[in-house]
Protein backbone atom coordinates (compact mmCIF):
# COMPACT_ATOMS: atom_id res chain seq x y z
CA UNK A 1 0.00 0.00 0.00
CA UNK A 2 2.66 2.28 0.75
CA UNK A 3 4.87 1.38 -2.48
CA UNK A 4 1.44 2.26 -4.50
CA UNK A 5 0.82 5.72 -2.68
CA UNK A 6 4.31 6.66 -3.04
CA UNK A 7 4.33 6.04 -6.87
CA UNK A 8 1.17 7.90 -6.90
CA UNK A 9 2.43 10.89 -4.82
CA UNK A 10 5.46 10.63 -7.26
CA UNK A 11 4.02 10.58 -10.50
CA UNK A 12 1.45 13.46 -9.45
CA UNK A 13 4.17 15.45 -8.25
CA UNK A 14 6.42 14.45 -11.32
CA UNK A 15 4.03 15.95 -14.05
CA UNK A 16 4.48 19.09 -11.67
CA UNK A 17 7.89 19.18 -12.46
CA UNK A 18 7.83 18.45 -15.68
CA UNK A 19 5.35 21.71 -16.09
CA UNK A 20 8.40 23.50 -14.79
CA UNK A 21 10.73 22.59 -17.61
CA UNK A 22 9.36 24.62 -20.48
CA UNK A 23 11.42 24.14 -23.57
CA UNK A 24 14.83 22.88 -21.65
CA UNK A 25 15.07 19.54 -22.50
CA UNK A 26 13.27 17.16 -20.94
CA UNK A 27 14.69 17.70 -17.61
CA UNK A 28 13.16 20.02 -14.98
CA UNK A 29 15.10 22.42 -13.04
CA UNK A 30 13.05 21.87 -10.08
CA UNK A 31 11.57 18.35 -9.37
CA UNK A 32 9.58 18.33 -6.14
CA UNK A 33 9.14 14.18 -6.48
CA UNK A 34 12.89 13.93 -4.87
CA UNK A 35 11.54 16.00 -1.73
CA UNK A 36 8.47 13.60 -1.48
CA UNK A 37 11.00 10.51 -2.14
CA UNK A 38 13.44 11.51 0.31
CA UNK A 39 10.47 12.39 3.22
CA UNK A 40 8.66 9.29 2.33
CA UNK A 41 11.98 7.07 2.89
CA UNK A 42 13.03 9.05 5.90
CA UNK A 43 9.62 8.55 7.58
CA UNK A 44 8.27 5.30 6.66
CA UNK A 45 11.69 3.12 5.76
CA UNK A 46 14.18 2.30 3.01
CA UNK A 47 11.76 -0.61 1.83
CA UNK A 48 9.22 1.84 0.25
CA UNK A 49 12.27 2.37 -2.58
CA UNK A 50 9.92 0.55 -5.09
CA UNK A 51 7.50 3.02 -5.14
CA UNK A 52 10.05 5.71 -6.69
CA UNK A 53 11.01 3.45 -9.29
CA UNK A 54 7.81 2.97 -10.43
CA UNK A 55 6.59 6.87 -10.41
CA UNK A 56 9.92 8.09 -11.58
CA UNK A 57 10.06 5.44 -14.33
CA UNK A 58 6.10 5.82 -15.40
CA UNK A 59 6.37 10.24 -15.38
CA UNK A 60 9.53 9.47 -17.53
CA UNK A 61 7.28 7.27 -19.38
CA UNK A 62 4.85 9.90 -20.27
CA UNK A 63 7.80 12.30 -20.77
CA UNK A 64 8.48 10.58 -23.99
CA UNK A 65 11.64 8.31 -22.35
CA UNK A 66 11.72 5.04 -23.93
CA UNK A 67 10.66 2.00 -21.26
CA UNK A 68 14.73 1.03 -20.70
CA UNK A 69 15.31 4.78 -20.35
CA UNK A 70 12.44 5.71 -18.00
CA UNK A 71 13.73 2.39 -15.74
CA UNK A 72 17.38 3.56 -15.84
CA UNK A 73 16.15 6.77 -14.44
CA UNK A 74 13.93 5.29 -12.24
CA UNK A 75 16.75 3.43 -10.23
CA UNK A 76 18.87 6.20 -10.36
CA UNK A 77 16.25 8.46 -8.49
CA UNK A 78 15.83 5.77 -6.03
CA UNK A 79 19.54 5.18 -5.61
CA UNK A 80 19.77 9.04 -4.81
CA UNK A 81 17.51 8.74 -2.01
CA UNK A 82 18.84 5.58 -0.40
CA UNK A 83 22.49 6.86 -0.56
CA UNK A 84 21.37 10.63 0.54
CA UNK A 85 19.22 9.29 3.25
CA UNK A 86 22.23 6.74 4.52
CA UNK A 87 25.06 8.86 4.91
CA UNK A 88 23.08 11.80 6.30
CA UNK A 89 21.83 9.22 8.92
CA UNK A 90 25.77 7.71 9.40
CA UNK A 91 27.68 10.69 9.21
CA UNK A 92 24.93 13.64 10.95
CA UNK A 93 22.85 11.67 12.95
CA UNK A 94 20.06 12.99 10.54
CA UNK A 95 16.80 12.99 12.55
CA UNK A 96 13.17 13.46 11.14
CA UNK A 97 12.51 16.31 13.21
CA UNK A 98 15.38 18.86 11.62
CA UNK A 99 15.41 20.24 15.12
CA UNK A 100 19.37 20.43 15.46
CA UNK A 101 22.32 21.83 12.83
CA UNK A 102 23.23 18.64 11.81
CA UNK A 103 20.28 17.49 10.67
CA UNK A 104 20.24 20.33 8.43
CA UNK A 105 23.49 19.82 7.53
CA UNK A 106 22.32 16.22 6.33
CA UNK A 107 19.49 17.47 4.47
CA UNK A 108 21.63 19.86 2.40
CA UNK A 109 25.08 17.92 1.78
CA UNK A 110 24.53 14.14 1.84
CA UNK A 111 20.84 14.65 1.26
CA UNK A 112 20.58 17.48 -1.44
CA UNK A 113 24.04 17.96 -2.79
CA UNK A 114 25.68 14.43 -2.88
CA UNK A 115 22.50 12.41 -3.10
CA UNK A 116 21.08 14.53 -6.49
CA UNK A 117 24.05 14.23 -8.25
CA UNK A 118 23.74 9.94 -8.52
CA UNK A 119 19.96 10.69 -9.74
CA UNK A 120 21.29 13.77 -12.08
CA UNK A 121 24.67 11.46 -13.64
CA UNK A 122 22.10 8.16 -14.28
CA UNK A 123 19.37 10.27 -15.34
CA UNK A 124 21.31 12.53 -17.87
CA UNK A 125 23.51 9.38 -18.77
CA UNK A 126 20.35 7.69 -19.46
CA UNK A 127 18.45 10.63 -21.62
CA UNK A 128 21.85 11.23 -23.59
CA UNK A 129 21.95 7.22 -24.51
CA UNK A 130 18.34 7.38 -25.79
CA UNK A 131 18.54 10.71 -27.67
CA UNK A 132 16.80 12.98 -25.27
CA UNK A 133 19.75 15.60 -24.56
CA UNK A 134 22.08 16.59 -27.25
CA UNK A 135 25.94 16.16 -26.49
CA UNK A 136 26.13 19.96 -26.64
CA UNK A 137 23.15 19.73 -23.87
CA UNK A 138 24.83 17.19 -21.94
CA UNK A 139 26.89 19.27 -19.11
CA UNK A 140 23.66 21.46 -18.76
CA UNK A 141 21.59 19.01 -18.29
CA UNK A 142 23.71 17.39 -15.40
CA UNK A 143 23.49 21.09 -13.98
CA UNK A 144 20.03 21.44 -14.48
CA UNK A 145 19.01 17.84 -13.39
CA UNK A 146 21.51 18.27 -9.85
CA UNK A 147 19.54 21.54 -9.58
CA UNK A 148 16.47 20.26 -9.92
CA UNK A 149 16.63 17.26 -7.42
CA UNK A 150 18.44 18.91 -4.98
CA UNK A 151 15.84 21.93 -4.96
CA UNK A 152 12.85 18.97 -4.54
CA UNK A 153 14.82 17.60 -1.69
CA UNK A 154 15.61 20.92 0.20
CA UNK A 155 12.30 22.89 -0.78
CA UNK A 156 9.58 20.28 -0.06
CA UNK A 157 11.37 16.99 2.24
CA UNK A 158 11.51 19.87 5.32
CA UNK A 159 7.79 21.25 4.94
CA UNK A 160 6.64 17.01 5.28
CA UNK A 161 8.84 15.91 7.52
CA UNK A 162 7.82 19.16 10.09
CA UNK A 163 4.35 19.22 9.39
CA UNK A 164 4.99 14.96 9.89
CA UNK A 165 6.43 15.16 13.53
CA UNK A 166 3.53 16.10 15.95
CA UNK A 167 5.91 17.18 18.56
CA UNK A 168 7.17 20.42 16.64
CA UNK A 169 5.85 23.20 18.76
CA UNK A 170 3.41 25.34 17.69
CA UNK A 171 5.51 29.39 17.62
CA UNK A 172 4.91 32.88 17.31
CA UNK A 173 1.35 34.34 17.41
CA UNK A 174 -1.32 34.07 15.02
CA UNK A 175 -1.37 37.72 13.94
CA UNK A 176 1.87 37.97 13.45
CA UNK A 177 1.51 34.60 11.54
CA UNK A 178 -0.90 36.31 9.23
CA UNK A 179 0.69 39.17 8.31
CA UNK A 180 3.71 36.62 6.87
CA UNK A 181 1.27 34.75 5.26
CA UNK A 182 0.09 37.91 3.10
CA UNK A 183 3.54 39.39 2.94
CA UNK A 184 5.98 36.35 2.07
CA UNK A 185 4.08 36.33 -1.66
CA UNK A 186 3.90 40.06 -1.52
CA UNK A 187 7.65 40.68 -1.11
CA UNK A 188 8.50 37.60 -3.63
CA UNK A 189 6.07 39.02 -6.54
CA UNK A 190 7.71 42.51 -5.85
CA UNK A 191 10.96 41.04 -6.28
CA UNK A 192 10.65 39.57 -9.54
CA UNK A 193 8.51 41.49 -10.89
CA UNK A 194 9.36 44.06 -14.46
CA UNK A 195 10.88 46.79 -14.19
CA UNK A 196 11.16 49.43 -17.21
CA UNK A 197 15.40 49.25 -16.35
CA UNK A 198 17.62 47.10 -15.21
CA UNK A 199 18.34 47.72 -11.53
CA UNK A 200 20.95 48.82 -10.31
CA UNK A 201 20.78 46.27 -7.34
CA UNK A 202 19.47 43.08 -7.34
CA UNK A 203 15.95 42.94 -5.94
CA UNK A 204 15.63 39.00 -5.62
CA UNK A 205 17.52 39.91 -2.23
CA UNK A 206 14.42 41.27 -0.55
CA UNK A 207 12.82 38.09 0.24
CA UNK A 208 15.77 37.32 2.37
CA UNK A 209 14.16 39.33 5.43
CA UNK A 210 10.74 37.42 4.83
CA UNK A 211 12.70 34.35 5.30
CA UNK A 212 15.00 35.17 8.38
CA UNK A 213 11.67 36.40 9.97
CA UNK A 214 10.10 33.63 9.37
CA UNK A 215 12.75 31.33 10.46
CA UNK A 216 13.27 33.08 13.95
CA UNK A 217 9.84 33.57 15.08
CA UNK A 218 8.32 30.41 13.60
CA UNK A 219 10.91 27.45 14.09
CA UNK A 220 11.58 25.31 11.10
CA UNK A 221 8.72 24.80 10.30
CA UNK A 222 7.94 28.13 9.65
CA UNK A 223 11.24 28.79 7.72
CA UNK A 224 10.57 25.37 5.36
CA UNK A 225 7.20 26.59 4.82
CA UNK A 226 8.35 30.15 3.60
CA UNK A 227 10.52 28.69 1.51
CA UNK A 228 8.38 26.15 -0.11
CA UNK A 229 6.30 29.42 -0.69
CA UNK A 230 8.79 32.29 -1.89
CA UNK A 231 10.49 29.45 -4.12
CA UNK A 232 7.55 28.23 -6.03
CA UNK A 233 6.63 32.10 -6.46
CA UNK A 234 10.23 32.83 -7.55
CA UNK A 235 10.50 29.76 -9.93
CA UNK A 236 6.99 30.84 -11.69
CA UNK A 237 7.74 34.50 -12.03
CA UNK A 238 11.34 33.05 -13.56
CA UNK A 239 9.73 30.75 -16.03
CA UNK A 240 7.53 33.36 -17.19
CA UNK A 241 9.89 35.48 -18.37
CA UNK A 242 9.88 37.96 -15.52
CA UNK A 243 12.65 39.27 -12.89
CA UNK A 244 16.26 39.37 -13.11
CA UNK A 245 17.47 35.58 -13.37
CA UNK A 246 15.40 35.39 -16.93
CA UNK A 247 17.60 37.71 -18.61
CA UNK A 248 21.34 35.87 -17.11
CA UNK A 249 23.81 34.00 -18.83
CA UNK A 250 22.72 30.68 -17.17
CA UNK A 251 19.09 28.67 -17.77
CA UNK A 252 17.00 30.93 -16.13
CA UNK A 253 15.50 28.55 -13.94
CA UNK A 254 18.54 27.04 -13.13
CA UNK A 255 19.83 30.60 -11.88
CA UNK A 256 16.93 30.89 -10.09
CA UNK A 257 17.17 27.89 -8.92
CA UNK A 258 20.71 28.07 -7.40
CA UNK A 259 19.35 31.31 -5.85
CA UNK A 260 16.53 29.27 -3.91
CA UNK A 261 18.82 26.66 -2.97
CA UNK A 262 21.11 29.70 -1.13
CA UNK A 263 17.90 30.73 0.12
CA UNK A 264 16.19 27.98 1.50
CA UNK A 265 19.63 26.36 2.80
CA UNK A 266 19.97 29.76 4.70
CA UNK A 267 16.73 29.76 6.54
CA UNK A 268 17.07 26.13 7.38
CA UNK A 269 20.13 27.21 9.46
CA UNK A 270 18.70 29.84 10.71
CA UNK A 271 15.66 28.22 12.21
CA UNK A 272 17.81 24.79 13.06
CA UNK A 273 20.06 26.92 15.22
CA UNK A 274 17.63 29.46 16.74
CA UNK A 275 15.56 25.39 17.48
CA UNK A 276 18.11 23.85 18.80
CA UNK A 277 18.82 27.35 21.17
CA UNK A 278 15.29 27.10 22.14
CA UNK A 279 15.64 23.50 23.12
CA UNK A 280 18.67 24.38 25.47
CA UNK A 281 17.47 27.35 26.78
CA UNK A 282 14.24 25.44 27.63
CA UNK A 283 16.00 22.46 29.18
CA UNK A 284 17.82 24.53 31.28
CA UNK A 285 14.71 26.21 32.47
CA UNK A 286 12.87 22.73 33.45
CA UNK A 287 16.20 21.81 35.22
CA UNK A 288 16.38 25.02 37.24
CA UNK A 289 12.31 24.39 37.58
CA UNK A 290 13.28 21.04 38.84
CA UNK A 291 16.23 21.69 41.18
CA UNK A 292 14.60 25.05 42.45
CA UNK A 293 11.41 22.37 43.35
CA UNK A 294 14.16 20.26 44.96
CA UNK A 295 15.59 22.68 47.14
CA UNK A 296 12.40 24.23 48.33
CA UNK A 297 10.80 20.73 49.40
CA UNK A 298 14.50 20.49 51.08
CA UNK A 299 14.28 23.64 52.72
CA UNK A 300 10.82 22.78 53.70
CA UNK A 301 11.73 19.29 55.48
CA UNK A 302 15.11 20.70 56.79
CA UNK A 303 13.01 23.65 58.25
CA UNK A 304 10.31 21.24 59.44
CA UNK A 305 13.12 19.20 60.92
CA UNK A 306 14.68 22.32 62.65
CA UNK A 307 11.45 23.74 64.33
CA UNK A 308 11.29 19.97 65.76
CA UNK A 309 14.75 19.60 66.82
CA UNK A 310 14.55 23.57 68.44
CA UNK A 311 11.17 22.93 69.71
CA UNK A 312 12.14 19.64 71.33
CA UNK A 313 15.36 20.97 72.56
CA UNK A 314 13.84 24.49 74.06
CA UNK A 315 11.33 22.21 75.78
CA UNK A 316 14.47 19.49 77.22
CA UNK A 317 16.15 23.01 78.44
CA UNK A 318 12.98 24.29 80.42
CA UNK A 319 12.30 21.24 81.52
CA UNK A 320 15.56 20.32 82.58
CA UNK A 321 16.00 24.00 84.46
CA UNK A 322 12.53 23.79 85.74
CA UNK A 323 13.09 20.64 87.36
CA UNK A 324 16.60 21.39 88.85
CA UNK A 325 15.27 24.51 90.33
CA UNK A 326 13.55 22.06 93.22
CA UNK A 327 16.20 20.56 94.23
CA UNK A 328 19.04 23.23 94.05
CA UNK A 329 16.89 25.10 96.58
CA UNK A 330 16.15 22.06 98.70
CA UNK A 331 20.53 21.60 98.53
CA UNK A 332 20.50 25.03 99.49
CA UNK A 333 17.94 25.23 102.25
CA UNK A 334 19.26 21.85 104.13
CA UNK A 335 22.57 23.07 104.09
CA UNK A 336 21.80 26.86 105.89
CA UNK A 337 19.71 24.66 107.98
CA UNK A 338 22.99 23.07 108.91
CA UNK A 339 25.34 25.57 109.20
CA UNK A 340 22.41 27.47 111.33
CA UNK A 341 21.95 24.64 113.70
CA UNK A 342 24.88 22.50 114.03
CA UNK A 343 27.68 25.20 113.09
CA UNK A 344 29.58 25.92 116.42
CA UNK A 345 29.62 21.82 116.72
CA UNK A 346 31.01 21.67 112.80
CA UNK A 347 34.97 21.53 112.49
CA UNK A 348 35.55 24.53 110.13
CA UNK A 349 36.30 22.45 107.18
CA UNK A 350 33.06 20.89 107.83
CA UNK A 351 31.67 24.13 107.69
CA UNK A 352 33.32 25.40 104.82
CA UNK A 353 32.07 22.69 102.80
CA UNK A 354 28.85 23.53 103.97
CA UNK A 355 28.84 27.21 102.94
CA UNK A 356 30.41 26.14 99.73
CA UNK A 357 27.81 23.66 99.02
CA UNK A 358 25.03 26.65 99.51
CA UNK A 359 26.98 28.85 97.07
CA UNK A 360 27.72 26.84 94.61
CA UNK A 361 23.28 25.45 94.98
CA UNK A 362 22.63 29.39 94.51
CA UNK A 363 24.72 30.10 92.24
CA UNK A 364 23.34 26.92 90.08
CA UNK A 365 20.20 28.32 90.62
CA UNK A 366 20.81 31.65 89.53
CA UNK A 367 22.11 29.78 85.67
CA UNK A 368 18.94 28.06 86.14
CA UNK A 369 17.05 31.04 86.18
CA UNK A 370 19.06 32.58 83.25
CA UNK A 371 18.73 29.06 81.25
CA UNK A 372 15.19 29.75 81.55
CA UNK A 373 15.03 33.70 81.11
CA UNK A 374 16.69 32.80 77.76
CA UNK A 375 14.69 30.16 76.84
CA UNK A 376 11.73 32.15 77.18
CA UNK A 377 12.94 34.74 75.12
CA UNK A 378 13.86 32.33 71.84
CA UNK A 379 10.18 31.05 72.33
CA UNK A 380 8.05 34.36 73.07
CA UNK A 381 6.25 36.63 70.53
CA UNK A 382 7.57 39.57 69.09
CA UNK A 383 5.63 42.81 69.73
CA UNK A 384 6.89 45.47 67.50
CA UNK A 385 6.40 48.90 68.03
CA UNK A 386 7.05 52.56 68.29
CA UNK A 387 8.29 53.83 71.41
CA UNK A 388 10.73 56.26 73.20
CA UNK A 389 14.56 53.95 73.77
CA UNK A 390 16.11 57.61 75.49
CA UNK A 391 12.88 57.05 77.99
CA UNK A 392 13.46 53.25 78.27
CA UNK A 393 17.39 53.34 78.79
CA UNK A 394 16.82 56.20 81.85
CA UNK A 395 14.57 53.69 82.95
CA UNK A 396 16.82 50.88 82.99
CA UNK A 397 19.68 52.35 84.01
CA UNK A 398 18.11 53.85 87.57
CA UNK A 399 17.77 50.67 88.11
CA UNK A 400 20.86 49.28 87.21
CA UNK A 401 22.42 51.98 89.71
CA UNK A 402 19.98 51.13 92.30
CA UNK A 403 21.49 47.55 92.62
CA UNK A 404 25.56 48.86 92.40
CA UNK A 405 27.69 50.93 94.81
CA UNK A 406 29.83 51.87 92.76
CA UNK A 407 29.53 55.76 91.86
CA UNK A 408 28.20 55.74 88.24
CA UNK A 409 28.16 58.48 85.23
CA UNK A 410 25.53 58.37 83.11
CA UNK A 411 25.78 59.70 79.51
CA UNK A 412 22.32 58.87 77.58
CA UNK A 413 21.67 60.17 74.03
CA UNK A 414 18.24 61.87 74.19
CA UNK A 415 15.79 62.30 71.23
CA UNK A 416 15.95 58.08 70.51
CA UNK A 417 12.97 56.34 69.65
CA UNK A 418 12.65 52.61 67.83
CA UNK A 419 10.62 50.22 66.30
CA UNK A 420 10.92 47.29 68.41
CA UNK A 421 9.84 44.93 71.25
CA UNK A 422 10.33 47.40 74.50
CA UNK A 423 10.17 44.58 76.72
CA UNK A 424 12.84 42.58 75.01
CA UNK A 425 14.85 46.12 74.69
CA UNK A 426 14.80 46.34 78.09
CA UNK A 427 16.13 43.20 79.38
CA UNK A 428 18.94 43.88 76.27
CA UNK A 429 19.74 47.23 77.70
CA UNK A 430 19.56 46.11 81.41
CA UNK A 431 22.44 43.25 80.57
CA UNK A 432 24.48 45.64 78.52
CA UNK A 433 24.48 48.67 81.27
CA UNK A 434 24.97 45.44 84.20
CA UNK A 435 27.72 44.37 82.45
CA UNK A 436 29.36 47.42 81.72
CA UNK A 437 28.94 48.92 85.50
CA UNK A 438 30.49 45.18 86.50
CA UNK A 439 33.53 45.60 84.65
CA UNK A 440 34.16 49.03 85.77
CA UNK A 441 33.96 48.37 89.12
CA UNK A 442 37.43 49.10 91.09
CA UNK A 443 37.40 52.70 88.78
CA UNK A 444 36.91 56.18 91.07
CA UNK A 445 33.52 56.15 88.87
CA UNK A 446 32.04 54.29 86.09
CA UNK A 447 31.48 56.01 83.38
CA UNK A 448 28.64 54.20 80.94
CA UNK A 449 27.34 56.04 77.95
CA UNK A 450 24.37 54.90 75.55
CA UNK A 451 23.85 56.69 71.95
CA UNK A 452 23.72 56.21 67.99
CA UNK A 453 25.63 56.66 65.37
CA UNK A 454 24.76 56.61 61.36
CA UNK A 455 28.03 54.88 59.48
CA UNK A 456 27.59 52.36 56.80
CA UNK A 457 23.87 53.50 56.23
CA UNK A 458 22.68 51.90 59.03
CA UNK A 459 21.68 52.93 62.42
CA UNK A 460 24.48 51.61 65.24
CA UNK A 461 23.48 51.87 69.25
CA UNK A 462 26.51 51.86 71.16
CA UNK A 463 26.75 51.08 75.10
CA UNK A 464 30.30 52.12 76.17
CA UNK A 465 32.18 51.58 79.50
CA UNK A 466 35.97 52.90 81.43
CA UNK A 467 36.08 49.50 82.45
CA UNK A 468 38.69 46.55 82.43
CA UNK A 469 37.95 46.14 78.48
CA UNK A 470 39.44 42.66 76.76
CA UNK A 471 41.73 41.85 74.11
CA UNK A 472 40.15 42.25 70.85
CA UNK A 473 41.18 38.70 70.08
CA UNK A 474 38.73 37.00 72.16
CA UNK A 475 36.12 39.30 70.80
CA UNK A 476 34.28 36.53 69.03
CA UNK A 477 33.57 34.36 72.62
CA UNK A 478 31.43 37.16 74.43
CA UNK A 479 28.22 36.28 73.21
CA UNK A 480 28.33 32.29 73.55
CA UNK A 481 26.30 30.82 76.64
CA UNK A 482 29.04 29.69 79.26
CA UNK A 483 32.11 31.82 77.82
CA UNK A 484 33.52 33.81 80.11
CA UNK A 485 36.90 36.53 79.77
CA UNK A 486 37.51 36.53 83.67
CA UNK A 487 37.28 34.14 86.43
CA UNK A 488 34.38 34.02 88.63
CA UNK A 489 36.68 35.24 91.24
CA UNK A 490 37.33 38.27 89.59
CA UNK A 491 33.58 39.09 88.47
CA UNK A 492 30.71 37.20 89.53
CA UNK A 493 28.08 36.07 86.70
CA UNK A 494 27.00 33.15 84.68
CA UNK A 495 28.11 33.47 81.47
CA UNK A 496 24.76 34.03 79.76
CA UNK A 497 23.81 37.82 80.16
CA UNK A 498 25.53 38.96 77.19
CA UNK A 499 24.31 35.74 74.87
CA UNK A 500 20.64 36.67 75.96
CA UNK A 501 21.53 40.04 74.43
CA UNK A 502 22.79 38.35 71.64
CA UNK A 503 19.61 35.97 70.38
CA UNK A 504 17.27 39.67 71.24
CA UNK A 505 19.28 41.64 68.53
CA UNK A 506 19.01 38.50 65.92
CA UNK A 507 15.63 38.28 67.00
CA UNK A 508 15.31 41.91 65.94
CA UNK A 509 16.82 41.12 62.54
CA UNK A 510 19.88 42.91 63.53
CA UNK A 511 23.69 41.86 64.80
CA UNK A 512 25.85 42.80 67.76
CA UNK A 513 30.17 43.21 68.02
CA UNK A 514 32.47 44.34 70.65
CA UNK A 515 35.07 46.54 70.53
CA UNK A 516 38.12 46.69 73.25
CA UNK A 517 41.43 47.16 74.86
CA UNK A 518 42.92 45.46 78.02
CA UNK A 519 42.23 48.36 80.80
CA UNK A 520 41.54 51.17 78.28
CA UNK A 521 37.06 49.82 78.83
CA UNK A 522 35.16 48.14 75.91
CA UNK A 523 32.18 49.25 73.50
CA UNK A 524 28.98 47.08 72.21
CA UNK A 525 27.47 47.58 69.16
CA UNK A 526 24.18 46.74 68.03
CA UNK A 527 21.67 47.45 65.72
CA UNK A 528 17.50 46.88 65.01
CA UNK A 529 16.19 46.66 61.54
CA UNK A 530 13.61 49.01 62.37
CA UNK A 531 15.52 51.61 64.10
CA UNK A 532 14.52 55.11 63.51
CA UNK A 533 16.85 58.08 63.35
CA UNK A 534 16.52 61.17 65.56
CA UNK A 535 15.80 64.47 63.66
CA UNK A 536 18.28 67.27 65.92
CA UNK A 537 21.85 66.33 67.34
CA UNK A 538 21.94 65.55 71.05
CA UNK A 539 23.99 66.40 73.87
CA UNK A 540 23.84 64.05 76.98
CA UNK A 541 21.11 63.78 79.40
CA UNK A 542 21.33 63.52 83.00
CA UNK A 543 19.39 60.75 84.37
CA UNK A 544 18.42 62.40 87.22
CA UNK A 545 16.83 65.33 85.08
CA UNK A 546 14.36 63.02 83.79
Amino acid sequence: MRIAALAALYLLLGQVGIRFGGNLDPISPFWPASGLAFAFVTLYGMRAWPGIVLGSAITCVLNGAPLWAATLVGIGSALSTLAAITMARRFCGFQTSLRSVPDTVGLVIPGAALGSCIASLIGTTAYFAAGMVSRDHFAGGLLSWWVGDALGVVLVAPFLLTFADRREPVAGSLPELLLLVLLAPAVTYAAFMDRPTPPEYPFSFIVFPVVVWAALRFGVRGAASANLVVGLIALLMTRAGRGEFAGQTLPPLVGVGLFALVLATTGLFLACATSQATSVQHAMHRAEVRHREQLERRVVERTAELRTLNAELESFSYSVAHDLRGPLRTIAGFSRMVIDDEGRSLSPDSLDLLERSERAAIRMGRIVDALLGLSRINRGEIHFEDFDLTKLAVETSREVAGQSETPIEWTIQPDLRTHADPRLVRVLLGNLFENAVKFSRGRPVARVEFGMIEQDGETRYFVSDNGVGFEAAFAGKLFKPFHRLHSQDEFEGEGIGLATVERIVRRHGGRIWAEGETDRGAVFFFTLASALTPEKPWSPVDPALL
